[in-house]
């Protein structure tokens, strides 16, 4: 509306103000730069990035025993769907879904990351939310060839990519 009425004022007729502080300098925040650095490497050795919801299932938790007794996840009180219930406390099963949906589709192996927060509950209160890093890698090196043998990725891929995010 106000894009409007400036429209049909015109631009130029309305006068330009300028600020009336300063503009704040930009406070540093370490963690943050550390977490784009972090996805930087990766992305540049050739990972995809991922990004999937927060909110997960108990059976998708119960398979990559990320439940305990003691403490269960945090329910949320009007979730979308019974996929989207709980608060995960681990990246594992978002990337293991992941991986198996896009790998039927792939005919070279994949290798994901996903740089995110889980919420690990604690007594009587909100939970812990922690940044935390996970990845997978798997699949074969190169589409498959007549000119070559199939080979499948395997640790030394995954030590590599290791070794090129711990030295920069």
């Amino acid at each position: 509306l106000v894009e409007e009425v400036a429209r049909s004022i015109g631009y130029e007729e309305i006068p330009a103000t300028p600020l009336s502080s300063p503009i704040p300098h930009p406070q540093p925040q370490p963690v943050r730069e550390l977490r784009e650095k972090v996805r930087d490497v990766l992305a540049s050795c050739g990972m995809q990035e991922v990004i999937s919801y927060s909110l997960t299932s108990l059976s998708a938790l119960e398979k990559v025993e990320a439940l305990s007794d003691e403490r269960m996840p945090l329910a949320v009180a009007d979730p979308m769907s019974i996929e989207h219930q709980y608060l995960r406390t681990t990246l594992t099963s978002s990337l293991l879904d992941t991986y198996a949906t896009n790998h039927r589709s792939q005919e070279a192996g994949l290798s994901l990351f996903e740089s995110g927060r889980v919420y690990l509950p604690r007594d009587k209160t909100l939970p812990e939310e922690r940044e935390t890093l996970g990845g997978i890698v798997g699949g074969l090196k190169s589409p498959s060839s007549w000119l070559a043998r199939d080979e499948v990725m395997d640790f030394f891929e995954t030590k590599a990519l290791l070794d090129s995010l711990f030295q920069r």
